[in-house]
């Protein structure tokens, strides 16, 4: 071996000829198999430790997107930020709306009384109103409201913790698996371009 440059040199002596060449080739034939059977093991053996990776991984992907789909279905919740934003617009728009409606109650009352059949109208439409208002923000039944078309604000902020939570770990588990599938196609490129010189 030259020490310099980490050539190694074969020679052989034989009183054939022939015979010598095909020992030194024998050799480095010997020699190739094995520099392929090391290299190729190595990136085999990193190709195989992430594609065992990738499989747990994706079942770890599968079941946290599996957990958030059951809660979010189970709590009739998407996403806790934006849904809360719209029911307090909601809630808002129904305020409004009781209040004129309180309003032309107490303007019809005076003017008809409190038997006359659209006093008796409005004070119904007040009632309503007043009852979409408790239900959205919970109060009465924790539960809210049958056939309510989302969770209370009151229960909203409790949900969004656990949905926030479950989100997260869907991200994360997402993250990792799109970043062990690009290394593992570059260790299946790389084990194909290992070839021993």
């Amino acid at each position: 071996e030259d020490k310099k440059s980490g050539i190694i040199m074969i020679s052989v002596q034989d009183r054939d000829a022939q015979r010598s060449a095909r020992l030194a080739r024998g050799y480095i034939d010997n020699l190739n198999v094995r520099i392929a059977q090391l290299s190729t093991s190595a990136a085999r053996r990193e190709r195989e430790f992430l594609e065992a990776r990738l499989l747990s991984i994706k079942q770890q992907l599968d079941e946290s997107t599996l957990q958030l789909s059951k809660f979010s279905s189970r709590n009739m919740t998407f996403d806790p930020q934006i849904q809360g934003k719209a029911m307090i617009e909601a809630a808002s728009t129904l305020q409004g709306q009781l209040i004129a409606a309180e309003t032309e109650i107490s303007g019809l009352d005076q003017v008809y009384g409190p038997e006359n059949s659209r006093v008796k109208a409005a004070s119904a439409r007040v009632g309503e109103l007043r009852s979409k208002l408790r239900s959205m923000s919970g109060a009465g039944d924790a539960k809210g409201a049958a056939g309510q078309l989302g969770p209370s604000l009151e229960q909203l902020p409790l949900l969004g913790n656990t949905y926030y939570d479950l989100a997260r770990q869907a991200k994360i588990n997402e993250t990792v698996y799109e970043v062990l599938t690009r290394q593992y196609e570059l260790a299946k490129v790389q084990e194909a371009k290992e070839v021993p010189s």
